[in-house]
């Protein structure tokens, strides 16, 4: 009669998939480490990728309840690391991964403060979320617009007699609109038209309020999203950091909700694959 230890559990395919894949985009470095803590103890000082912008060239590619299988490309073996003692059940892999981990961290002589397996992992960005349609699109066009309204007007003579803001005023409905509402008592002042339409020194003084009233919050904002959210997740690609710190600088609060979004859906993955 067979008894259960000589039949483990199935093993959930998906799952086994799952932990894998976790293991070869967010741990490869420590799979190197548990190689070369458990099998190739002879090495002298903790392997190391190639480059610090390159992954580690390991991958594994089996686990069970008794080893786990990894490829080692620089010399082309597939090593075999034993579970000592073999895994009770299946859902212990995941403490069986960290517990190898610490302990090869800790026999290459590498602060434990580094250890990615720690219970406070900064969750992995690697991609940047353009503008939705909505509301981000609307919010990001009208933004960018007085920005370069207003800091192209440095360049270029967008608000003299003749200019482009004339010259568009000149051939567009808005004059007759803002005439409409000069009427009002309360608007008159703000629109303040002259005798030949529109006073250009109004619209170039109400782009300024208005370019400053969005820039300076959102200066602040970018300041706080670079050095207070930022830093607890994982970005490494220079171009998505810098994606998501000038989309905040444009935007604001719109492009800090696709970051929460997107930190929320890569926190849902990870929990997931482990």
């Amino acid at each position: 009669m067979s008894s259960s230890t000589n039949n483990p559990e199935e093993i959930p395919q998906a799952q086994k998939t799952r932990t894998i894949a976790h293991m070869n985009k967010d741990h490869a470095l420590d799979l190197l480490h548990i190689l070369q803590h458990y099998l190739l103890p002879s090495s002298s000082g903790p392997l190391t990728p190639q480059s610090s912008d390159s992954p580690p060239e390991i991958e594994m590619t089996d686990i069970t309840h008794t080893h786990l299988k990894v490829t080692y490309p620089p010399n082309g073996t597939t090593y075999t690391i034993p579970f000592s003692p073999p895994l009770a059940a299946w859902s212990d892999r995941r403490s069986r991964l960290v517990e190898m981990t610490i302990s090869a961290r800790q026999a290459l002589g590498i602060p434990s403060s580094d250890e990615s397996h720690n219970p406070n992992t900064k969750i992995a960005i690697h991609k940047w979320l353009p503008p939705r349609l909505a509301p981000d699109l609307p919010v990001f066009l009208v933004c960018l617009g007085i920005y370069a309204t207003y800091l192209s007007s440095f360049f270029y003579p967008m608000f003299d007699k003749g200019g482009l803001i004339d010259t568009y005023l000149s051939h567009s409905a808005i004059p007759s609109l803002l005439r409409s509402l000069n009427n009002i008592p309360l608007l008159h002042n703000l629109i303040n038209l002259d005798g030949n339409g529109i006073n250009i020194s109004t619209i170039q003084s109400l782009t300024k309020v208005l370019f400053y009233l969005i820039a300076v919050p959102h200066v602040f904002e970018m300041l706080f999203f670079a050095t207070a959210v930022l830093p607890k997740y994982s970005v490494t690609n220079p171009s998505v950091w810098w994606a998501w710190v000038v989309s905040v600088l444009l935007e604001g609060a719109p492009a800090q909700w696709r970051f929460k979004t997107l930190v929320a859906a890569e926190k849902t993955k990870h929990a997931k694959a482990n």
